[in-house]
């Protein structure tokens, strides 16, 4: 069983690569196979179909991303409010700039979402699952800013991380300053 998940884990991590740096359509399931270097027909006895394919790379997506793992983020701030609310973003923004290849793949699936409802449905759903398990975090860890407020942040850290990750407009800022200033301006106007 631990084998079949390590393979699993090599053929999605593939897959990010690939989407990543090919787009959505250089994803098939023979792409895959060749860039994890394994038989023909590897992938599509994990994923039979596309869409299967898809929901697995959320969930990947999702564990990757976690900041319960590889480490476990803690804050160095002990008293809920902005400061420890600014790391927990700047974490977050931290292990999208390392997870390069998963946070470029989310935008790639973001686009063709836009073009293609069944990835539309599989992301819409996964996204809003992360939104409102944010919203509980928030209030689990007395944090400030309402569910507006989280959804003004995850609206900002999007475009923030696309601009970072592609075109930067400013390309010298540093993402301290970015999430400063984007805790310090939205949570002043919720206070």
């Amino acid at each position: 069983m631990a084998q079949n998940l390590k393979r699993r884990h090599q053929l999605l991590d593939a897959a990010l690569k690939i989407l990543s740096e090919k787009g959505f359509h250089g994803l098939t399931h023979r792409a895959v196979d060749k860039q994890a270097s394994v038989p023909m027909g590897t992938t599509v006895n994990y994923f039979s179909n596309k869409k299967d394919l898809i929901v697995a790379l959320a969930e990947r997506i999702q564990e990757r991303l976690d900041p319960q793992t590889n480490p476990r983020f803690t804050p160095t701030s002990t008293t809920p409010g902005e400061t420890m609310f600014s790391e927990y973003l700047l974490n977050l923004v931290q292990r999208l700039r390392t997870n390069r290849d998963v946070a470029l793949s989310l935008f790639e699936l973001r686009l063709e979402a836009a073009r293609n409802p069944t990835v539309r449905e599989v992301l819409h759903k996964w996204r809003y699952q992360m939104y409102t398990a944010d919203i509980d975090f928030n209030a689990q860890q007395e944090l400030p800013g309402d569910k507006e407020t989280l959804l003004l942040f995850h609206f900002a850290i999007d475009g923030f991380m696309l601009d970072a990750l592609t075109t930067p407009l400013v390309p010298d800022i540093s993402d301290e300053w970015v999430v400063e200033q984007l805790t310090h301006r939205l949570l002043k106007e919720t206070a």
